[in-house]
């Protein structure tokens, strides 16, 4: 023998029976994780995912809802500078949503005298449908018909 092998022994296994190892593998097929986190995670993944669409759903509407206010408010500023009339304010607010959005809106421009001040309060309102919004849409779907989201602008004009 080599130098290098003189303090190690070596031994031979025995190779358990085919009994044995059926026995076995049974029991460790019974008490075996294997297979545990694929189960675990096939079982959170539907939670997980509508928990992201649920993000991504919420963020996109106030997305579109900080987009359509300041539209809103820079229609009724335009208005109460005289820059633009009734109609034209309408017509502004429809182009501007076209170039945001792909929705049918509702405007609705108030004029209204003010009794206590010399001027007139005008209001830009706009109300979209909210299902129209969503990028996924089953969370609409799940939870039912979605009200219209309204905002509206108000400025004095003197």
């Amino acid at each position: 023998m080599p130098a290098l092998l003189e303090g190690v022994r070596v031994s031979i296994i025995d190779r358990p029976t085919s009994v044995a190892r059926a026995r076995g593998s049974l029991a460790g097929w019974l008490c075996a994780d294997r297979g545990a986190s694929a189960v675990e995670f096939a079982l959170i993944i539907p939670f997980l995912l509508l928990l992201t669409g649920s993000i991504i759903e919420i963020t996109n509407v106030y997305f579109v809802r900080s987009q359509v206010t300041e539209i809103a408010r820079e229609a009724a500023r335009r208005l109460a500078l005289g820059a633009l009339d009734e109609a034209e304010t309408a017509k502004f607010v429809t182009v501007r949503l076209a170039e945001t959005a792909k929705f049918d809106a509702k405007v609705e421009v108030i004029d209204r005298t003010l009794r206590d001040r010399n001027g007139t309060d005008v209001t830009v309102s706009i109300s979209l449908p909210l299902n129209e919004m969503l990028v996924f849409g089953f969370v609409g779907a799940s939870f039912g018909p979605w009200p219209d989201l309204a905002v509206a602008a108000t400025m004095f004009k003197q």
